[in-house]
């Protein structure tokens, strides 16, 4: 076994040549998904909401002495709020971390909520396993599992928070109590008499079934390259949530507060604080890339706040609401448009005849525009550059409040 457990590179560390490659991908798998909804499609997931609250490492945070994991090393903590969860390992397979055991809960839960069982089985050898979890079947690949697997079930999660300032509140969980595999570690295609088995222990099941997220595992698995953007998608929809919950418009967190809740891997510095937020906002314009232009057209008037740079977008196809925000420039292409229109009608984007844009609309008066400059483009491919105008450095001031 290897002395360290290999890291998982971050997206931004590739090439530049690479990532548009990942870029394009991105796109072609938003464009797929618009086929067809996540119900029909079989690929509605679930998360347990305290796993899109505070979130596992990007990298490896355990030093290794001859393929033993320090006591010191095996334990992870991060805190949003009031809110405090720690994760201690196991010494042998250490804490879990990158975008495998994310796939790997994503799997865990959805499968949780589907069967309303605690009994969870992996399949009679590792090619039916890896078709479960929805991944590419390869040895690397396996080995990589295999390890994040057994570090997950063998990881405790501590819950410590406060109620209001004279009352707290803590809760230990195992993710699992018990597991048997009967996987052939030679002949990893060979079907065995017995199909291999998780049992999840009570608590996390509890925590599981008590009000989970729903999440589109497709789009999961497509922003997979980054444990960042995958944190992300996990956690807007919940906060939106608690917005709407509490009635307010609008919530304003700290670059500090979100950075101690996602970014794991950053360092506590002012250097750091700036490098999270640069990273934050380009894979939250690729995460936005799963949005569609029906969404779009639905738009209201109602959903555009100008004054806090809001828009609230409203999902279909059995996806969740939620608000984004919206640049600058934008904001004033907006007042320009709002400038020549009938502000009567309730959409935002509306035709000559003052009925809301349609999707073949949209895709018309873009073509008309292509056709114009000489290019040949359709609604998604502005996606491209939008993304790669949110990679360059971006330094924002000091102190900026991001506004969910």
């Amino acid at each position: 076994m290897q002395n360290q457990i290999q890291q998982e590179a971050d997206i931004d560390e590739i090439p530049t040549r690479l990532r548009k490659s990942r870029l394009l991908h991105l796109i072609d798998e938003s464009l797929q998904l618009e086929q067809e909804d996540a119900r029909s499609a079989g690929a509605v997931g679930y998360l347990a909401r305290t796993l899109t609250q505070v979130n596992l490492p990007h990298s490896d945070p355990c030093v290794w002495l001859d393929g033993i994991a320090t006591r010191e090393s095996v334990y992870y903590q991060r805190t949003s709020g009031n809110l405090t969860i720690s994760v201690r390992g196991h010494v042998k397979y250490g804490i879990p971390f990158g975008s495998r055991p994310r796939i790997l809960l994503g799997w865990i839960c959805s499968e949780a909520v589907r069967t309303n069982s605690k009994e969870l089985f992996l399949g009679k050898n590792q090619k039916a396993f890896f078709e479960k979890i929805g991944s590419h079947y390869n040895g690397r690949d396996l080995e990589q599992y295999k390890r994040q697997w057994l570090a997950l079930a063998r990881s405790l999660i501590s819950i410590d928070g406060e109620n209001d300032p004279n009352g707290s509140f803590f809760e230990d969980i195992k993710i699992a109590s018990k597991g048997f595999t009967f996987w052939n570690k030679r002949e990893t295609e060979q079907q065995n008499s017995w199909e291999s088995v998780m049992i999840l222990s009570d608590e996390f099941f509890n925590a599981i079934m008590t009000s989970p997220v729903p999440i589109d595992l497709r789009a999961y698995h497509a922003l997979s390259k980054s444990p960042l953007a995958m944190d992300i998608y996990a956690w807007l929809p919940y906060r939106m949530f608690l917005l709407r919950h509490s009635g307010r418009n609008q919530v304003k967190i700290p670059w500090t507060g979100i950075k101690n809740q996602l970014g794991a891997d950053y360092q506590d510095s002012e250097k750091g604080l700036y490098n999270f937020r640069d990273r934050f906002l380009a894979r939250l314009k690729e995460v936005l890339l799963f949005y569609r232009v029906s969404e779009l057209c639905a738009t209201r008037l109602s959903d555009l706040s100008l004054d806090t740079a809001r828009i609230w977008v409203r999902r279909v196809k059995g996806s969740l609401s939620t608000e984004h925000p919206i640049d600058g420039d934008e904001i004033r292409a907006i007042k320009r448009y709002l400038a020549t229109r009938n502000l009567n009608v309730p959409w935002l984007f509306i035709s000559e005849r003052n009925a809301p844009l349609t999707r073949q609309a949209v895709n018309y008066i873009i073509g008309q525009a292509g056709k114009r400059a000489g290019l040949k483009v359709h609604p998604h491919v502005l996606r491209e550059p939008l993304i790669y105008s949110s990679l360059k450095p971006r330094i924002l001031p000091h102190g900026k409040i991001l506004s969910n």
